[in-house]
Parts: C-alpha cells; structure tokens; sequence
C-alpha cells in the first residue's frame, strides 16, 4: 500500500514533499528522533542536520565529498561526515533501512532536518502532482530483498 499525502497545491508548492521519518543508531535503538524530511529528486544522497547526528549518537562511518550547484571545479567540493543511520517511515508501510548512510551535511530550512536523495529514492516510485496537491510513494524492493 503507497503512502498518499494530500495538500492544497499551494501547501506543496511551498513546502515540497515533507514525509516524516524516524532516525536512529542501529547500534543504540533507544537514540532517534522523528524529524521531517524533504524529498529531493536533485540530491544524490541523504543529508541530515548535524545536529540530528549528534543527538542521535550516530556513528561516523567516514567522509564524503559534496559537490552544490555552483561548484565549477572539483575541488571546490567539501568533505563533510557520513554516518550509519537507521531510517524507518512511522504511520506509513514503506519499508525501513536497517543500516544507510547519511551525509551531515547544514540542511538551511526549519521545516525539515533531512533531505532523502536519490539512494533512497532508486527504491520506491514516487508520484508527484502538483496540481492536485498530492504525492505518493509506493516501496518498489521486492520483500525478500536485504534492506541495505
């Protein structure tokens, strides 16, 4: 079954696709937060606050070079930390990631702590109208399939 969101088509003209997710340490069950997430077709990877790493006691699993639109050269790149994290998608049956990595990397908005990128996005088909007001995303991983 898909998770639906329905806005007005301004709300989602404003915001974007918010969905909320749960952040974690697979290690430490007991440190996550429910935090929204923005979904970003132009982003290759999932970024979080650092903050929310922090918090969350993340375990930095190492660098990773970032690239922004504007960047000319690649050195004009900046490492920033990437961290093993546990996502789960709460009031929805999209299935969860057990272990993925995330970049900490300043997402500048209040109304969202994470940016789920195209890693996450190669599993599911996701459905945008704006017109409507409504996205969907439907989780395309076969069952038996190791959830990363």
């Amino acid at each position: 079954m898909p998770l639906i969101v329905t806005l007005t088509g301004d709300e989602l003209l404003h915001n974007g696709p918010i969905v909320k997710i749960q952040i974690g340490n697979p290690s430490e069950p007991s440190k996550t937060a429910i935090v929204n997430a923005l979904i970003d077709t132009g982003a290759a990877f999932t970024a979080i606050n650092p903050q929310l790493a922090q918090s969350c006691h993340l375990i930095q699993r190492g660098q990773k070079k970032v690239s922004v639109p504007g960047n000319k050269r690649r050195e004009d790149a900046k490492e920033y930390p990437e961290y093993s994290a546990s996502i789960g998608f709460p009031g929805s049956d999209l299935r969860g990631f057990r272990v993925h990595g995330v970049t900490g990397c300043p997402v500048f908005e209040t109304q969202f702590s994470c940016l789920i990128g195209r890693d996450i996005l190669k599993y599911w088909e996701f459905t945008y109208s704006g017109a409507l007001g409504v996205f969907s995303i439907r989780d395309s991983r076969n069952p038996a399939q190791d959830l990363e």
